[in-house]
């Protein structure tokens, strides 16, 4: 529906961001294709649609569709100085403990050499960090961070 009544470049990145999580509760295999169509439409890609493509991506069951859409993603963050939440890099941990040592149970099979891939990009996503860091991304969530007017400009406090 809302692609249909309303064009992609008049989104803000609430909608975008909304639409991404969406179809990460939804459809996750989803994601990464439409974030492919919008980078080839040239349309801006902002971080907070991208970090919810990364908790979309660890979603999905199919492991060649997961590995393939995080390196899609992992490329985006690189090219675009890009570095994951604290949350989002917590999930990234977990999803490394789960595989653990899987990656390395099999002997050359195909899975295995899928979950290697996987963990490789992962380690490299946890490894991405900021040039400055704000004080929303100090916190865990923007909602930790309150601003606070006063009669010059706005402090932060936390809540």
């Amino acid at each position: 529906l809302l692609d249909d009544n309303s064009p992609r470049r008049k989104w803000d990145e609430f909608v975008a961001l909304t639409y991404v999580r969406v179809l990460r509760f939804n459809a996750p295999t989803r994601i990464v294709p439409l974030l492919r169509q919008w980078s080839a439409d040239g349309v801006h890609l902002s971080p907070l649609p991208l970090q919810q493509a990364i908790k979309g991506q660890l979603l999905i069951e199919d492991h060649s569709e997961r590995v393939d859409g995080l390196q899609f993603l992992l490329d985006v963050h690189i090219s675009r100085d890009i570095y994951t939440t604290r949350y989002v890099d917590r999930l990234i941990a977990a999803r490394l403990a789960e595989i653990g040592d899987e990656a390395e149970s099999g002997e050359g099979d195909e899975m295995s050499g899928l979950l290697r891939r996987e963990r490789r990009i992962l380690e490299k996503f946890r490894r991405l960090t900021p040039r400055t860091q704000n004080v929303a991304d100090a916190k865990d969530s923007v909602s930790d961070v309150l601003p606070m007017k006063t009669k010059r400009h706005t402090i932060y406090g936390n809540t």
